[in-house]
């Protein structure tokens, strides 16, 4: 990915939690500084450096220059992008407010099948008690 290019967002397209939630995205991000992508598209893989199967167990942004966040590890760096994002990153930064956001975005993950792909869409594996989530991922 180039250093002058846009930020992509990498989501589950085929789950309509997911959607709803790219929807709502895209009215905050007015100005379109954050591209989608669903991650079956082949170029999700490529793009990200991740394995299909992690990019179905959480989103993925990833940065100008190759930097990749997973998980709740994305808030902070997608916030830069929307207007009054500012503050939400700051709540983010007192103690123990990662740690929740954390465990939260966890749970929602594991159960987004049950949050809006009642039909079945969502490939997360549901017999899997728990999805680790790592807390950063090293620059290149």
């Amino acid at each position: 990915m180039p250093a002058d290019s846009a930020p992509v967002l990498i989501y589950d397209g085929e789950c309509a939690f997911c959607r709803q939630w790219v929807r709502r995205w895209q009215r905050w991000d007015r100005r379109g500084r954050v591209r989608l992508l669903s991650l079956q598209d082949p170029a999700a893989v490529q793009l990200s450096g991740r394995s299909r199967e992690q990019l179905e167990e959480a989103m993925c942004l990833v940065l100008p220059g190759g930097i990749v966040r997973v998980g709740a590890d994305v808030l902070p760096d997608l916030l830069t992008f929307v207007s009054g994002g500012a503050l939400v990153r700051i709540a983010l930064g007192f103690p123990g407010v990662m740690w929740l956001t954390h465990r939260v975005y966890g749970w929602v993950a594991r159960r987004r099948y049950r949050l809006g792909c009642g039909g079945g869409h969502c490939r997360v594996d549901r017999s899997r008690q728990e999805v680790s989530f790592p807390v950063r991922e090293e620059e290149p």
